[in-house]
């Protein structure tokens, strides 16, 4: 199931859940169209899946597509990241 973002829809912003790789279940939380940029929100927790080395290489295929992808860990650093590029 996608992950429903209430900061992106009250911006009034397209997000969708990208297409999963066909070896790895590997999607970004968050993918937006009209900004070619994947958003992936809180990255991993150590001792939990996906753990940094498989978090490391989800992040390196995401970036194999040429587009920005942005990690980050709570709703302020989400809303700065947004407003530097000028999506808000």
């Amino acid at each position: 199931m996608a992950l429903r973002c209430p900061i992106l829809t009250d911006l009034d912003v397209e997000y969708e859940p990208p297409s999963q790789n066909q070896e790895h279940s590997w999607t970004a939380d968050f993918y937006l169209p009209t900004h070619a940029t994947y958003t992936e929100a809180n990255g991993y927790l150590p001792g939990l899946p996906p753990n940094e080395a498989e978090f490391t290489e989800k992040l390196d295929h995401l970036n194999q597509h040429n587009e920005t992808t942005v990690v980050v860990k709570n709703a302020t650093q989400f809303l700065t990241e947004l407003q530097a590029r000028n999506v808000t």
